[in-house]
């Protein structure tokens, strides 16, 4: 984490997804917080392990 920066982070202990596998319409959403991260000159990460939950850290920067 900068000092420069927000950081956002969504966790949930549900089902979980194989981020191994081809994507589909359902990752979308997911998709969509990548693009507007990046937009506003950030980043978003997503890590899933099926049966454990999903993590969503976004970090975007602090602008002077």
């Amino acid at each position: 984490m900068e000092a420069n920066e927000v950081v956002l982070i969504v966790a949930d202990n549900g089902v979980g997804f194989d981020s191994d596998q081809p994507q589909s319409h359902l990752s979308l959403g997911l998709d969509a917080i990548r693009r507007h991260a990046a937009q506003l000159a950030g980043r978003a990460t997503i890590a899933s392990t099926p049966g454990a939950g999903t993590i969503v850290t976004v970090h975007l920067p602090i602008k002077d």
